[in-house]
């Protein structure tokens, strides 16, 4: 097993967005590698003890509510939760419902909704991501400072009548 730092900038497209390493870096890099290319192109060769295996977040059914944490704040604000989808479902949360986010004492009514847009400009809404995980945003503001939710900070939602 191998690992490589991926330096060589001639094979990403230019210029990087800060946000979309995806599409500007891992993918064209991809591309050319399977076109052909030798993976020491893409840069030196690293030493396996520098890699470093994250915990996966976490997310917990336990007496009629669902716990996670903040897994990352976009630059807009809007916060993706370690919640998937399918544990609000268990819950019986549907879209078109409104969900009870606990934020350490403070409990909030937050509707579900299919999109942020689906609310008026700068109110609070939660709805299932790209990811389908569960996620927190205002539509055209931000979320994360809002409600004062860092990465790792504890959410606990539940139905709501």
């Amino acid at each position: 097993m191998a690992a490589y730092e991926i330096t060589n900038t001639e094979l990403f497209l230019s210029p990087v967005s800060p946000t979309f390493h995806g599409r500007d870096v891992f993918s064209p890099v991809a591309a050319h590698l399977c076109m052909g290319r030798k993976l020491a192109e893409v840069g030196p060769e690293m030493s396996l003890e520098r890699l470093v295996s994250l915990p996966s977040p976490t997310s917990h059914l336990r007496e009629g509510a669902v716990e996670g944490e903040v897994v990352s704040v976009d630059r807009y604000g809007n916060t993706q939760l370690s919640i998937p989808a399918g544990d609000l479902a268990a819950l019986g949360v549907r879209v078109g419902d409104t969900v009870g986010v606990r934020l350490g004492r403070r409990q909030l009514a937050l509707p579900f909704r299919e999109s942020f847009s689906a609310v008026p400009p700068g109110d609070l809404v939660a709805f299932t991501d790209s990811a389908g995980l569960i996620a927190l945003a205002v539509n055209s503001g931000d979320a994360a400072q809002r409600l004062g939710l860092p990465p790792g900070a504890h959410v606990r939602l539940s139905a709501l009548p």
